[in-house]
């Protein structure tokens, strides 16, 4: 076991193990407090961490890596990811808002329900993210491939900013009434 991934036996994970009675239950602040200290002595890569819930607001995550993780109603409001891996990552539910994701690649990404309202996307990758319920309202969508994007609506895309700027497939383009020309070579 490691304190991003517990086993099936260890109380983080709820189920039917009661909590234990004379030790410590690494969670809330204390995750966010040993994930914070080892990015800061270098470390970058967390792919496939369970970090459900965690608390980074505000904090700068230039570059990490977080594919595939577990995200699940993570608050990450304000926070800087600008370059970060998010493939295939879980953000269910989360809370982005006025998050910098510049140039992030969140491909195949999970994001329903989540809060991206006023957050930065410029020249992120959004191919194939799932954005069932997710509130755009505000985003920076420039330069964001949003290309095979699954639940994806117009009312979502027109209630973001620049999204005019912005890569789709064809048949959303011609909804939106843009011209081809400006989705690069289709």
């Amino acid at each position: 076991m490691n304190e991003f991934n517990p086993s099936k036996q260890d109380a983080a994970l709820g189920g039917n193990s009661p909590p234990p009675t004379n030790g410590a239950v690494l969670g809330g602040s204390d995750r966010a407090r040993i994930f914070w200290q080892r990015y800061k002595q270098g470390n970058r890569n967390f792919t496939y961490a369970d970090l459900t819930g965690i608390n980074l607001s505000s904090y700068n995550l230039y570059k990490v890596n977080l594919q595939g993780a577990n995200l699940k109603q993570a608050i990450l409001a304000g926070t800087n990811m600008r370059r970060a891996s998010l493939s295939d990552a879980n953000l269910a539910n989360a809370d982005l808002s006025g998050a910098i994701l510049d140039e992030t690649s969140l491909y195949y990404a999970n994001l329903f329900g989540a809060d991206l309202s006023n957050a930065s996307l410029f020249g992120s990758d959004l191919r194939g993210a799932d954005l069932h319920r997710a509130n755009l309202f505000g985003a920076n969508l420039y330069g964001c491939d949003l290309r095979n994007a699954a639940n994806l609506t117009l009312n979502q895309i027109r209630s973001a900013n620049n999204w005019q700027q912005a890569k789709f497939d064809q048949q959303v383009c011609q909804k939106l009434g843009l011209p081809r020309s400006i989705q690069g070579g289709w």
